[in-house]
């Protein structure tokens, strides 16, 4: 029926079937196979966040709580559906398979990685030289400017290290 040949080695891969085949159906099996895939990396950061938390004697628990947080909506980059109907009269179905290579996963999020330092880096050397020339008002606004950037980039850290240690890609 699939004709892709995935291997969990090198692939995060899940599978879904929904009853019917019209575009409700459609997009039931293919939201389900996404998030199952997306499951696979959240399962794994909750599993590293408890295992650090014991070692670290709960030392670093509000950062480990953020990066649980956002491991709940993490949409994966790269991912991709094909679906493949079951046009069965009497129980006709739709199956969805969601899919990355880990390869691919390490590539975009490295990517990822290095732009959102850059740009961090940018912002703070110019955020410091705001601040050297008493423009303090717009050395904060940079300054915090680089929150949210700071949250992608633990994101893209963070799946990147699931990716490597869990799943064997390095």
């Amino acid at each position: 029926m699939f004709h892709r040949n995935i291997q969990p080695k090198t692939y995060l891969a899940a599978i879904s079937v929904a009853s019917g085949n019209d575009v409700e159906a459609s997009k039931f099996a293919q939201d389900n196979a996404r998030a199952e895939v997306s499951r696979m990396i959240t399962v794994n950061i909750k599993s590293l966040i408890s295992s650090v938390k014991e070692e670290s004697n709960n030392e670093y628990s509000q950062y480990l709580s953020s990066i649980t947080t956002s491991s709940t909506s993490i949409q994966l980059m790269g991912l991709q559906v094909e679906l493949y109907p079951d046009n069965d009269r009497k129980d006709p179905k739709i199956y969805a398979v969601a899919y990355v290579s880990k390869s691919d996963l390490d590539r975009i999020y490295t990517k990822k990685k290095n732009e959102l330092t850059e740009q961090i880096y940018k912002i703070l050397v110019d955020a410091k030289s705001d601040e050297e020339n008493s423009s303090v008002v717009n050395a904060i606004k940079k300054y915090l400017s680089t929150y949210p950037l700071y949250e992608e980039l633990k994101e893209a850290e963070t799946i990147l290290f699931v990716v490597n240690q869990f799943f064997g890609y390095r």
